[in-house]
């Protein structure tokens, strides 16, 4: 009997369509699953590169002793269709703000006086030094207390900076770029800040035959109606850092301000500003007198969002995959990133957990 030697070679016809698909089988399940695992990272990436800008501005505000923080680029894109919301930030800069200009503590102490007092006075107290002046006016013998914060028109309080020098030219070239500089008071007591650390405000407008500056908030005086003080400081409003590019987020990521805490405007920049002891100082850039700041970190060719910004579909963040929530604690400077939580309040994580990283 004789042995074949015959080897058999290659596959049969149903090996080959069985291999071929397994392979289909295979292709088609990396298509579903590598898609969100790039978008998860992409999103890691974006939050984790809106922390490290915020470190760096923080360390640079503590190196310099000025100033230093990121702003948060509001625009439009035409070339981008599904951008379709300015507030879907995809850009930053780093700002800064220009020396603080000082008026003088002495030898004029903060002066407060009772009863119907003049307003318009252009003369400064005696000195001529810089001086911040409140006239409260008194109608039928009842104070015109200012209104609670957030401040709307004053309810006839009237502010002027006398003899101001170099920090009313501050104002007005503030003022006439559409910046807000910002007035501080460190002998003034502010209950939203806890009476700590002075009053902190916007100067809005400057009226410079007069002397006249309209604040977005104005302090409580009791029971006085004027008050003169020599100490205070104008900050100027910050401005993009000399020689500095701005930053880009992965594709298709975004910082959601219409997300945020506190949300931002769809027409005006959205300024994050360190102090130089790491503080997020009340009413400096776009926030103020909050104690953290929650910034949204998505992909904005997805559903998601915070609900309570958007109404279904793009609300309902459930759909809208990886999503997470850079926080910051204005008190500390002290920075986290978290999930987005799927059930009740979308922060409820970022705002347990800051607590482990700060006050």
């Amino acid at each position: 009997m004789l042995r074949s030697n015959r080897e058999r070679r290659g596959f049969t016809l149903v090996e080959l369509l069985v291999s071929l698909a397994v392979l289909i089988a295979l292709g088609a399940l990396a298509l579903l699953v590598v898609p969100d695992v790039l978008d998860q990272d992409r999103t890691t990436d974006g939050a984790s590169l809106t922390r490290q800008w915020l470190m760096i501005a923080k360390a640079r505000a503590a190196r310099d002793g000025l100033p230093r923080g990121v702003r948060l680029i509001v625009s439009a894109d035409p070339n981008n269709p599904s951008k379709t919301d300015n507030r879907w930030v995809t850009e930053m800069q780093y700002i800064e703000s220009p020396p603080v200009l000082l008026g003088t503590p002495t030898p004029n102490a903060p002066t407060m006086s009772g009863g119907v007092t003049g307003a318009g006075t252009t003369a400064g107290p005696p000195g001529a030094q810089p001086t911040i002046r409140f006239d409260y006016p008194v109608t039928n013998g009842v104070l015109n207390l200012p209104p609670t914060y957030p401040a709307g028109p004053p309810n006839g309080q009237q502010c002027y900076i006398l003899n101001g020098g170099a920090a009313t030219t501050q104002i007005q070239s503030d003022i006439a770029t559409g910046r807000r500089p910002t007035l501080f008071l460190p002998t003034v007591l502010d209950s939203l800040n806890g009476n700590g650390v002075g009053f902190w405000c916007h100067i809005t407008s400057i009226t410079v035959a007069t002397g006249e500056i309209r604040l977005d908030r104005y302090p409580n005086l009791g029971a006085a109606t004027r008050l003169d003080i020599n100490h205070f400081g104008i900050y100027g409003a910050p401005q993009p850092q000399i020689g500095e590019p701005t930053q880009q987020l992965p594709k298709e990521i975004c910082i959601d301000l219409a997300s945020s805490q506190p949300a931002g405007s769809n027409t005006q920049d959205y300024d994050i500003l360190f102090a130089p002891n790491g503080q997020i100082a009340p009413a400096f850039g776009t926030q103020g007198n909050v104690g953290q700041i929650n910034l949204w970190v998505r992909n904005y060719t997805k559903p998601g969002g915070n609900p309570s910004a958007y109404s279904a579909p793009l609300g309902n963040f459930q759909l809208g995959g990886e999503q997470q929530v850079v926080a910051l604690k204005t008190k500390s400077g002290s920075l986290g990133v978290f999930p987005v939580a799927w059930t009740g309040n979308p922060f409820q994580l970022a705002q347990q957990g800051a607590t482990g990283y700060g006050n």
